[in-house]
Order: C-alpha cells, then structure tokens, then sequence
C-alpha cells in the first residue's frame, strides 16, 4: 500500500540469524514509508549468531573519544569524538571555533561510517586551513543512535513519533559542552559555535 509505514529487520534466513548491534544487543524495527519502488541501504553490524564484519578503523590520533553523554537526559548513550585542530597544542594562548557534527559516526572513520563511507570531515578541514581557506576550529563528532528521527525532529507527528530534540539539544549545551570548555580553550558566543549534520 503507498504510503504505508513498514517495519522490518534483517536477517540470514532465521531468528538464531537476525542482525544485532556491534556490542551484540538488539537492534529496534526499522522503519520505511513506502512511496513507491525504491532501494534501502543500511548496515548490520553482527548477527546473532556471533558473525560480523571486521573493519580497519581510519580514524586519526587527533582525533581523541571522549565517551558517552546523554544517558540521563535521553536514555541512551550518544558517543562524543573531538577532533583537535592543528597547532593547538604549540599555540598555548589561542582559542577556537566549535562546530558539532551529528550523525557522528560518518564523520571520521570509515569502519563506523554508514556504507563504509566516512565525511573525513577532520582531513577537509586540513586542506582548508592549508589553503587559507579558513581558521582552525574543533569538531565534535555526535554518534545517534538507532532513533535519529526521535532525536532530529522538534516536532513530534502523531503517527511517526519524534519530536525529541530539545533533549538532544540540553544534552550538547548542559552536560557536553561544559566539558569540553573545560577541556580545551574554546571561544565563547553564539557566533564562534555552529551545529551541522546530513539529512533525515
């Protein structure tokens, strides 16, 4: 039927073969509303039967993991990466522009990215800066989870849930970016912070 909300889950054939999380938990129903013909991509981390796929990380040793956040306020854990812009520790009194990225996983590593495919947001911002394109400014990668829509719409539609991002916004600005204040010398006002992302 056009239009109708499907839910689904891979598998290889049977529930002992259902797709699990990387850690081996459940994953939730996905969810498409089908338009018309079309193709879904995504990516299975494991299966249940303890098979999975081995990826080589691309990530760079700038780029540094500062845990979890979020927990309290949403009820799941949003991973935080921060990348280090170059010269910053050689530039003892300088500050920096903020950027926040979500879809955190595809920003940096290719074995997290989706399809395999990471932005390399830290090695575009390289070549900038290079160029004198730009200024150097920290990236903070914001991994979702399996609720992007939950987390990434602030209005919630009756039929298709959502409308939760003020909690994803208490998270960044309450408990996240006090840290990284705390952390690292970041200049401060509306105009030296920005939020980015990709699509719903």
């Amino acid at each position: 039927r056009k239009n109708a909300l499907i839910f689904y889950k891979a598998s290889l054939g049977s529930w002992e073969r259902v797709e699990k999380t990387a850690g081996g938990g459940e994953v939730g129903d996905r969810e498409v509303i089908a338009r018309g013909p079309m193709t879904i991509r995504f990516k299975v981390e494991r299966w249940a039967d303890g098979t999975h796929y081995s990826k080589i990380s691309t990530r760079d040793a700038h780029v540094l993991d500062l845990g979890n956040f979020g927990k309290e306020l949403t009820g799941s854990d949003h991973k935080v990466l921060v990348y280090v812009p170059p010269g910053y520790d050689e530039n003892g009194d300088a500050h920096y522009p903020l950027l926040y990225m979500l879809d955190g996983q595809n920003i940096f590593d290719s074995a997290t990215a989706f399809l395999g495919q990471a932005w390399d947001a830290d090695k575009v911002h390289d070549e900038l800066v290079t160029s004198g394109k730009i200024r150097p400014f920290f990236i903070v990668a914001i991994y979702h989870t399996n609720a992007r829509d939950r987390f990434y719409t602030p209005i919630k539609d009756p039929r298709f849930g959502g409308g939760d991002l003020e909690l994803l916004a208490n998270t960044i600005f309450q408990e996240l970016e006090p840290v990284l204040r705390e952390r690292f010398r970041i200049e401060e006002g509306p105009e030296f912070t920005g939020v980015t992302g990709s699509s719903l």
